[in-house]
């Protein structure tokens, strides 16, 4: 599949090299060939990332930013290419330009707010999930690391309202029920918590061997909770 896309590069890059030099006669069909050209340049950058080839799939973004320097998909995947290697202040910057251009895009204020979270930056990443949120109010996975954010910042009961969200819009997001079980426990909720935690559990049930311990405590709590109440 590089091989082709390799081969594919050269003739763009010769078709373009003879459009440059010729004039207004074949103006139009330049700029044509060029938009072909940065959308298979930011395909090829999908395909590296994938095969985390991340430096290689950041220069094959910048070439199509040299042909269109508002192309936001470019910029996009700088920035994931950016988070994959962990150079979280790179990645920032490539998503604050995009952003720049396409205000409401959801998704890059998603993975802005995974960078700062990475940096310990969790106030920065909880007004980015919010974001994300506000302009794609059916993002489950932005919900559920907004959720996470106000989880490691204790704000807990923001945290239940945000797994909650995640939760209506993908019933079987089993990582949204297990980390609002594990909330529950935070607050001693061991009712709730066993709820979702089994629930989690019932989803995936390789959650299941992780987390017997888990619910096992929480159940004992529960057990405790009754003899005390009836002494």
């Amino acid at each position: 599949e590089s091989e082709n896309f390799g081969e594919s590069f050269k003739n763009f890059e010769d078709a373009i090299n003879i459009n440059d030099s010729i004039k207004s006669p074949e103006f139009k069909n330049r700029i044509a060939i060029k938009y072909e050209y940065k959308i298979k340049l930011i395909d090829k950058a999908k395909l590296e990332i994938e095969k985390k080839s991340y430096d290689t799939a950041i220069n094959d973004c910048n070439k199509a930013t040299e042909l269109d320097s508002t192309y936001i998909d470019a910029y996009y995947y700088i920035g994931i290419a950016n988070n994959e290697k962990k150079e979280y202040n790179n990645a920032i910057d490539y998503f604050k330009k995009l952003i720049d251009l396409t205000p409401k895009h959801a998704k890059a204020w998603n993975h802005l707010g995974f960078s700062y979270e990475k940096l310990d930056q969790f106030d920065k990443a909880i007004d980015s999930y919010k974001k994300a949120v506000e302009f794609e109010s059916n993002y489950s996975v932005a919900y559920f690391n907004l959720a996470n954010a106000y989880k490691h910042e204790n704000q807990v009961d923001f945290a239940i309202e945000s797994y909650k969200k995640a939760i209506e819009i993908d019933q079987n997001h089993a990582y949204a029920w297990l980390f609002m079980g594990y909330t529950y426990l935070e607050k001693n909720d061991y009712f709730s918590a066993i709820q979702h935690l089994e629930k989690a559990i019932s989803i995936d049930q390789k959650i299941g061997e992780e987390i017997a311990d888990s619910v096992s405590n929480a159940k004992n709590s529960i057990e405790k909770l009754q003899k005390i109440s009836t002494i």
